[in-house]
């Protein structure tokens, strides 16, 4: 079987990541209080040590710095959903 690179995609790299997301409409207060307290919570020691053991890393960024990324997700995926001519249900 070719490896990733060789079907096309050199540099291929992929990551798998976890983030809270809520409705658009929640007051900009209670994102800034969730925003909050989820960092603490995932920067404990028992969240970090069960994350190692995946190899995972806690980030706990802000609220507009998982928004960039999310959108930079998009794009970097993007052009691989269209060459697959992946279509939404």
């Amino acid at each position: 079987m070719p490896t990733v690179a060789e079907q096309g995609y050199p540099g291929f790299e992929m990551t798998q990541w976890y983030g809270l997301l809520a409705p658009a409409s929640l007051p900009a207060a209670a994102v800034e209080r969730l925003a909050i307290e989820a960092a603490k919570s995932i920067k404990t020691p028992a969240a970090v040590s069960r994350l190692s053991e995946d190899t995972a890393q806690a980030v706990g960024d802000t609220p507009a710095e998982f928004a960039r990324f999310i959108a930079a997700e998009q794009a970097r995926w993007k052009p691989v959903i269209a060459r697959a001519k992946i279509k939404p249900d």
